[in-house]
């Protein structure tokens, strides 16, 4: 009877402990999956609109160039652009991942409206702003690379910011120059979301698309391409055959393509080498 009543109170003892992992775990493992970094205001309070983000910086003395991440319709996810970050800092670039939803963020895709669309624009300009009073940042060699809506964002307002050397274009959905609109699956928007400065005047661009896209058709990218090299500016594009939207982003679990995202990788490090870093 002794013995059955100790191994009882043992049984009861670790059930006790059990409970209690369990609970610590059920409270600890939304902290382990919470953003690893926050996206809060960097300018001073007198710049309009303000830069949201958060600054990645190698741990070498600068100073470095720079790069802006421009994340898409999602928004920004704290652990994806953090190891983008990570990532570009170990290349020895000061790195600026853009919030430009912060303060207005869009319900949707066919709502964004020419006011919106001018507000991020002029995030992008004081980003650039921003990083040149970095003193860690080399004056004017900044690139940004932008994915999918953050892609037509980059390549809408970069030939309008001196400081920008190169764009990276992941998938964007590119507005067409002659007819300023946004074009997206079947659908066009007859909003102009290009900056008035003409594709003339383009920093060198490198495009990444999937052929099998249903949402943004690759041949934008390919007219995208083709306008810019007709006008004479350096251009590259990368199609990955039989790869669908968002493949460089984890999130998108159905989509992502490990294979696809290294390769993309290696041409955006090379591209981005040559444009930004020594500017050739």
């Amino acid at each position: 009877m002794q013995r059955t009543n100790t191994y009882t109170s043992h049984l009861l003892q670790n059930l006790r402990r059990f409970l209690a992992i369990s609970f610590l775990l059920i409270l600890l493992v939304p902290l382990a999956c919470a953003p690893l970094v926050s996206f809060t205001p960097l300018s001073p309070p007198e710049v309009t609109p303000p830069v949201y983000g958060e600054v990645y910086k190698p741990f070498q003395q600068g100073p470095h160039p720079a790069i802006i991440l421009v994340h898409d319709s999602k928004g920004p996810n704290a652990p994806y652009i953090h190891s983008i970050g990570e990532k570009l800092t170990k290349e020895g670039y000061v790195v600026l991942a853009m919030n430009y939803h912060a303060e207005n963020k869009p319900s949707k895709v066919f709502t964004r409206g020419l006011d919106l669309w001018r507000s991020w624009q002029e995030m992008v300009r004081n980003g650039v702003k921003y990083l040149n009073s970095d003193q860690s940042v080399q004056e004017n060699k900044i690139g940004v690379i932008g994915f999918s809506e953050g892609a037509t964002l980059a390549v809408s307002v970069a030939s309008s910011i001196p400081g920008i050397m190169a764009v990276v274009d992941y998938y964007g959905p590119n507005p067409d120059e002659d007819k300023m609109v946004y074009t997206y699956g079947a659908g066009k928007v007859d909003t102009l979301y290009y900056s008035k400065e003409p594709f003339s005047t383009m920093p060198p661009v490198q495009i990444h698309h999937g052929s099998a896209d249903p949402d943004t058709p690759v041949r934008v990218s390919k007219d995208l391409y083709k306008t810019l090299k007709d006008k004479g500016r350096t251009v590259e594009i990368h199609i990955y055959k039989g790869i669908g939207k968002h493949f460089f982003d984890p999130r998108y679990r159905a989509l992502y393509s490990p294979e696809a995202a290294k390769e993309s990788w290696k041409h955006t490090l090379a591209f981005l080498d040559k444009y930004v870093r020594t500017n050739k």
